[in-house]
């Protein structure tokens, strides 16, 4: 009895082996196919059952080993099938997952562009607090979605401000300063500009909404984006019209302020570092307590040596050659006349 059911384990071994191998097991599991292998099983019960059940003497205990054996036996193709057919429904669950947060992505993409498309419509309505609704929307876009919108805002943001700066309501501009004289002596130049009763022109609402956006972003998130596309500028004000604004505290770190006109601006405590200011015209304009570190004012014209000692802080400040001269030529006289008062 022992060498039958040894032949009887060996014969299960191999057939268990090619049934679990089989094409037909091998693929997603539905009823058709399970009946299919079931037969097989059958099939290859029968045969290797036939001479082992003529062998037997027939007693109680050989068929029990033997009934043992066909559970067990019947037993693994159908713990195989159930097996695959959890696999397969957990793999199905898997990809419906997946295609639905695919679609949800999808539909949030588009939402957030429905939302900047209008969001930067409302710009140019004629309402000032429709227009200021639309800066910021175009804010809380730029937060929500960083990596894809937030270089379109604030350039959208920027171009408004370049567009907008300095004009009346039709677009003209609401002032033009007429040189009235020019001196030169000794120590520095000296502009006379015919101003208006007005001092400044305040920003208007709207322009002061988006530059209160531009203080507000975050410039190391900025920089890393800047580093990503080559070191090409985020938000340019370059060529704007500046002319005469109250721009008192207003937040410039880091713009490209390129040809941009400034002539009688007020700049007084703005913060300008790190700003290009090459080749803008700086005529007139005030920079008190301005904070002028590391600011390119290479070719500016208009500038004077006054305007950089009102300034709160020049560390790193490029200037014009003949600015630079006087600026040392001031330094070298205001620590002589400190050192003959000193006791």
């Amino acid at each position: 009895m022992r060498e039958i059911v040894i032949k009887v384990v060996d014969a299960i071994k191999r057939s268990t082996s090619r049934i679990i191998n089989h094409p037909l097991l091998a693929m997603p599991p539905s009823q058709p196919r399970f009946i299919a292998a079931w037969g097989i099983v059958s099939v290859v019960l029968y045969w290797i059952f036939s001479p082992i059940t003529r062998a037997a003497s027939g007693t109680w205990e050989d068929l029990r080993n033997v009934g043992l054996i066909l559970v067990g036996w019947v037993g693994v193709p159908l713990l195989y099938w159930r097996t695959l057919s959890a696999n397969h429904s957990a793999e199905a669950a898997l990809r419906a997952t997946e295609n639905s947060s695919e679609q949800i992505r999808v539909a949030v993409k588009g939402q957030v562009s429905d939302r900047f498309s209008k969001a930067a419509d409302l710009l140019g309505k004629e309402g000032l607090a429709t227009r200021m609704a639309g800066v910021y929307a175009l804010e809380q876009i730029a937060k929500e979605a960083p990596d894809e919108y937030y270089v379109p805002v604030m350039r959208t943001l920027c171009a408004f401000v370049r567009d907008r700066a300095n004009k009346d309501k039709d677009g003209k501009p609401l002032f033009r300063p007429v040189m009235l004289d020019y001196q030169d002596d000794d120590n520095d130049h000296q502009w006379s500009l015919f101003l208006d009763e007005a001092a400044f022109f305040h920003l208007p609402s709207d322009l002061a909404a988006i530059f209160e956006v531009i203080h507000r972003r975050d410039l190391e998130k900025e920089n890393a984006l800047k580093e990503k596309m080559a070191g090409e500028m985020i938000c340019s004000l370059a060529r704007a019209d500046m002319i005469k604004l109250d721009l008192n505290l207003v937040d410039f770190r880091g713009l490209n302020l390129h040809s941009t006109d400034f002539q009688g601006a007020n700049l007084s405590k703005a913060n300008l570092q790190g700003a290009n200011l090459s080749e803008a015209n700086l005529l007139g304009a005030n920079f008190s307590e301005a904070n002028l570190q590391d600011v390119d004012l290479t070719e500016a014209s208009g500038l004077t040596l006054y305007q950089l000692l009102q300034a709160k802080n020049v560390d790193w400040t490029r200037v014009p050659e003949d600015i630079q001269k006087k600026k040392a030529a001031h330094d070298a006289a205001h620590a002589e006349t400190n050192a003959g008062l000193a006791p």
